[in-house]
């Protein structure tokens, strides 16, 4: 919920001048789109504590807002806010696997060198 606006006295005119004290920043992300933002940057936070737990590496999670004049700015014309969250977890490495490589250079899991052990029959012990 907004305030009702406020007034200052300018000490030097003594004129009546608009209060400006900025909006809380949590407000606004609360109010743009519907909280959307704020439900993402809330659920990446979350996201990126647990993987930074995990992994035992550092992450990021920046909001980013972007303000645009309007084309063929006019005094008193809105601006366009944009607002966007990027997470930069942590990630695990995956494990590596041992491969040989054939005689034509195709990675495999068989050791060429190797002979098989069984050729042939069924495959299976009896």
């Amino acid at each position: 919920m907004s305030k009702p606006p406020t007034a200052v006295v300018h000490l030097g005119t003594g004129e009546l001048m608009p209060d400006q004290t900025p909006r809380p920043f949590a407000d606004f992300l609360l109010e743009h789109m519907n909280g959307r933002v704020h439900t993402d940057a809330t659920t990446e936070l979350h996201q990126l504590v647990a993987a930074v737990a995990e992994h035992g590496k550092k992450g990021t999670l920046s909001v980013i807002i972007t303000v645009e004049p309007s084309k063929g700015r006019v005094d008193g014309d809105p601006v366009s806010i944009a607002a966007a969250t990027i997470l930069k977890a942590p990630k695990g490495l995956t494990p590596s696997v041992p491969y040989y490589l054939d005689g034509e250079g195709n990675p495999s899991k068989s050791d060429p060198r190797q002979p098989p052990l069984f050729t042939g029959g069924t495959g299976g012990a009896r």
